[in-house]
């Protein structure tokens, strides 16, 4: 491409300096052969510019149009660069001077040729010199017209190149966006399993643990000893399956119709009475309520934010208000959505926020919401601390 453009470029030069020295003596355009003979290696000159016309198409449009606008030359050069500079997008007062220079330029090297004898000069032939003896004369108009013409093709088509190329780079940024989005959203989920299944386990551990250390009864130690390692072993298997996930890369694209890959990890309604009866045997005080109207019939996605909530709950109760009861009411159905209420004394003296604090609420609330629910938590008048969630459940 670029040693046909530069060709091209030479071909033309040639052609008006030939054109030029065509001209005899006196009848050469703006007298003076030192005007052509400055002019034509310096056209050449500006066409093995063209090299750079990608690197830096402002300044080689503007050099280009030095042998037209300063000598007698053509403007093929300083077209070309042009087209390349449209289609760099620019800043637009470089695109402006770059048109208004090479309109320059391409007006005076036409207004050269219409001077020139009809056998050389283009502008003759379009212009009918056969009415005339050496050649006719070209209204500066038309050849304002024609100039105008020839400047606004490599504009216009560089222009149209650079609006694809920017519809490109914005198509390449956007799907970079949506990895990157993809990405966040299947860290930030894993972060709530790993938040919601670990922060249960270590909360019963604890509990368990605490009872263990203040049991005065030696042949209840082998029973709390049982249950704190099948609650530690619990709580390794949830923390490989998520480092098992962590390890795979986030697909740029997620295929909804594959299968979740924490699936195994996400239990329903049906778990809820294993959820409770695991709590009670770690020593939580809870009383629980479910009214439930076809709970099999409930999505994957409702069971598990029900029972995430259930669970955050729970760890909330056992980390705050360690030996206090908890009220859990679960109610709903079809058509009417599921309520989730969760209620629980607040301890006298408790101790300080701990890092990461709140990350459960707002896990919790993120579930909810995702589904197009609502959620409120907090502490009420009464001294209770009340978690209240509502979701929609489709008939």
């Amino acid at each position: 491409m670029t040693i046909l453009l530069i060709t091209l470029c030479w071909f033309l030069s040639l052609w008006a300096f030939v054109a030029e020295g065509s001209v005899a003596g006196d009848q050469q355009a703006f007298g003076g052969g030192w005007r052509m003979i400055i002019g034509f290696p310096l056209a050449l000159g500006a066409g093995v510019l063209l090299i750079w016309r990608a690197r830096w198409p402002f300044v080689v449009t503007l050099v280009a149009a030095i042998p037209p606008i300063c000598f007698v030359s053509d403007s093929a050069a300083t077209l070309v660069a042009l087209g390349w500079l449209a289609a760099a997008n620019p800043p637009r007062l470089r695109l402006v001077i770059g048109a208004v220079v090479s309109f320059a330029a391409t007006s005076l090297a036409l207004w050269y040729d219409a001077q020139r004898i009809a056998d050389f000069a283009p502008m003759q032939w379009l212009f009918g010199a056969s009415a005339a003896p050496d050649h006719a004369v070209v209204p500066l108009p038309a050849v304002l017209v024609i100039a105008l013409l020839l400047t606004a093709i490599p504009l216009g088509i560089g222009l149209l190149i650079g609006a694809r190329r920017a519809v490109d780079r914005g198509a390449v940024r956007q799907q970079e966006l949506q990895t990157e989005v993809t990405r966040r959203e299947e860290r930030g989920r894993i972060a709530r399993e790993m938040h919601d299944v670990l922060g249960h386990r270590l909360s019963l551990l604890n509990l368990q643990a605490g009872a263990l250390e203040v049991s005065a009864d030696p042949q209840q130690a082998p029973e709390m000893a049982k249950l704190i390692r099948g609650t530690t072993t619990d709580a390794l298997s949830d923390l490989r399956q998520v480092i098992g996930v962590l390890r795979d890369e986030p697909p740029s694209r997620p295929d909804r119709s594959e299968p979740d890959r924490l699936a195994p990890n996400r239990p329903g309604l049906a778990e809820l009475p294993q959820l409770i009866e695991q709590s009670r045997r770690a020593g939580a005080g809870i009383n629980v309520t479910v009214l439930l109207d076809q709970p099999a019939a409930a999505a994957a996605d409702l069971g598990t934010a029900v029972y995430r909530v259930v669970q955050e709950s729970i760890t909330n109760a056992l980390r705050h208000a360690p030996g206090l009861p908890l009220d859990v009411t679960v109610r709903g159905g079809p058509g009417i959505g599921v309520t989730v209420e969760a209620a629980n004394p607040i301890a006298a003296s408790s101790a300080g926020p701990s890092p990461g604090a709140g990350r459960g609420l707002t896990g919790m609330a993120e579930r909810v919401t995702a589904l197009g629910g609502r959620i409120s938590s907090g502490p009420t008048d009464q001294g209770r601390f009340v978690v209240a969630a509502w979701l929609p459940w489709q008939e």
